[in-house]
């Protein structure tokens, strides 16, 4: 029964078609080839973002990111969809001496309810800017919906904004290297979506960015 599974996968499971490769790519330590230094979308959102601000970094990874967000003072969520890339970000926050401004890296997984539920109600009383990179296109579609509820009940009424960047449609689009599902998408589609969530879009780029491993992606989308 679709209906029976898709629920079920929203209490109990998630999506997990691709948590061996995660899992390996962590376990394994094939994570210490992506750059530590901070992202170009990192230092886009950042032209904006006032210092000392909370952050909420969904879909950390191994956290080069979220240590940039830390070393400008910042107030950092890391949340991961894998146990296992929680446990890099903690341990590599106690080696750099920033462990004080991490106010947490736990666990989120879009498309099982109960932990985006869990995420909600934290940020409902500790509201903070949504940061998400590279995540979307590990999504499924209902899985996207998630985090666009979740930005809607965190940050309605509170002045923090969420920022996304993700892989574009494009003729020139190379495949997408790393572990799992990594979709190019739609930036039309991502739009409608976010406005049919509540959301407004007042800042928009379209172009050249990074890929998973610091390569040249020719064109990225970020809201």
């Amino acid at each position: 029964n679709p209906v029976g599974v898709r629920r079920l996968d929203g209490w109990l499971r998630g999506y997990r078609d691709d948590i061996s490769d995660w899992s390996e790519f962590y376990d394994h330590g094939a994570w210490k080839v992506v750059p530590t230094e901070p992202s170009s979308f990192f230092h886009w959102v950042t032209e904006t973002l006032p210092a000392n601000a909370p952050v909420a970094d969904i879909g950390a990874g191994t956290g080069r990111d979220t240590f940039g967000f830390l070393d400008r003072g910042d107030r950092v969520i890391a949340l991961e969809a894998r146990c296992g890339a929680a446990a890099v970000i903690r341990e590599e926050a106690e080696r750099r001496g920033v462990a004080d401004r991490l106010e947490g890296a736990g666990f989120l997984r879009p498309g099982e309810f109960r932990t985006v539920a869990a995420v909600g109600a934290r940020l409902a009383r500790q509201p903070r800017h949504l940061y998400v990179r590279d995540l979307l296109g590990c999504l499924t579609p209902e899985a996207r919906l998630d985090l666009w509820r979740l930005g809607r009940s965190a940050l309605r009424g509170r002045g923090h904004r969420t920022f996304v960047e993700f892989p574009a449609i494009a003729d020139d689009a190379p495949a997408m290297p790393g572990p799992g599902r990594r979709d190019h998408l739609d930036p039309a589609v991502i739009r409608a979506e976010i406005e049919a969530a509540g959301g407004r879009i007042d800042r928009d780029y379209l172009g050249e960015g990074e890929d998973f491993f610091g390569g040249v992606d020719p064109a990225v989308c970020r809201f």
